[in-house]
């Protein structure tokens, strides 16, 4: 027995589905339209301006909750610019209260619809 509460998984399905790779490609052809989040433009274009006039390494911390991962990263990286990263305003206002930015490295929390960032990044 596992201390997990979940449920077993259980599927009439035999094996990999006959038309995975017509579901994958038809996919991968479309176009993704879902529109940016304002406050994810807003954030985005906030933090490229600084990562465009940063001459270092970057190191973009996705998912960094409240900050003490990014925190670390400039520690371990002080030549570097860290982009923390989180959805939650309400996780990373607690890194003003648990983790202090330090003079031993450069970093940035930022709050933003991970996708949405991550496709302006790559555009």
């Amino acid at each position: 027995m596992s201390d997990a509460n979940s449920r077993s998984i259980v599927s009439n399905q035999a094996g990999i589905h006959e038309k995975l790779d017509e579901i994958v490609n038809k996919h991968l052809d479309a176009e993704f339209k879902k529109p940016i989040a304002a406050h994810t433009q807003t954030a985005f274009d906030e933090v490229n301006a600084k990562v465009q006039a940063f001459s270092g390494p970057l190191i973009l911390d996705s998912c960094c909750g409240v900050g003490e991962s990014s925190a670390n990263l400039a520690k371990r990286h002080p030549d570097a610019l860290i982009v923390g990263i989180d959805k939650s305003s309400h996780r990373l206002d607690k890194h003003d209260v648990e983790y202090k930015q330090t003079d031993s490295g450069q970093y940035i929390l930022v709050q933003a619809d991970l996708n949405d960032f991550w496709r302006l990044a790559v555009a």
